[in-house]
């Protein structure tokens, strides 16, 4: 059987009605540079811009899945952007960009952002294993939908605390009460966002291609 592997591709959601395209481009280049740098365990093929504002990398199919898109989402908000994600086999050659390849697994990903632009998702994936598939997607729209609540304080506070680690370290960084950081999160149902976030990923590092 054929390795597989996971294909993320990634655009900005309207981001027609942007006035400065150029600088978001400009941006979005020094983000796939960073992703590159921060998840190079994870990556087979590095992140980059293929055309427009999409964005697009080849990945290990034990990678981090959501650290790795929430990455994007943590530094270009307030702009969102959705991703699709598509397991599957290369057909080509190994190249230093994925515009210079094919495979299955390119047809899945960019299927599957297709299904999130039509279903109005941040983020869809397909698997060969239809079961897992269905689960992380329930997971996932219940993540979205809780995600939908926030306010720019709640995301600046999330990611926060999700790089520094402790709600002391943020109140610090906040200049504000621990139990005002506290409320935020608690509002934002970080918890529950985080660890569905690990299921996630502890079930994508343990499916077998």
């Amino acid at each position: 059987m054929k390795e597989t592997f996971l294909v993320i591709t990634g655009d900005v959601v309207s981001s027609r009605e942007i006035s400065n395209r150029e600088r978001l481009q400009k941006k979005l280049a020094s983000l796939c540079e960073e992703v590159n740098k921060k998840f190079k365990e994870f990556i087979v093929v590095k992140f980059s811009i293929t055309i427009g504002d999409e964005i697009q990398g080849l990945i290990r199919k034990n990678s981090p899945l959501l650290q790795i898109t929430g990455y994007f989402e943590e530094n270009l908000y307030p702009y969102k952007m959705r991703f699709g994600a598509g397991e599957g086999s290369i057909s080509t050659n190994f190249y230093n960009t994925t515009s210079q390849m094919d495979g299955e697994c390119f047809f899945n990903s960019r299927q599957a952002i297709i299904n999130a632009e039509k279903e109005k998702r941040s983020i869809k994936i397909i698997l060969h294993n239809k079961t897992i598939e269905s689960l992380l997607d329930i997971i996932l729209m219940w993540i979205e939908k809780t995600k939908e609540e926030w306010n720019e304080i709640h995301y600046k506070r999330y990611y926060l605390y999700k790089n520094l680690g402790s709600i002391e370290k943020v109140a610090k960084k906040e200049k504000v009460t621990k139990q005002s950081i506290w409320k935020s999160l608690k509002r934002a149902k970080y918890d529950l966002v985080l660890k569905s976030e690990e299921v996630i990923n502890k079930i994508l590092s343990a499916e077998k291609g």
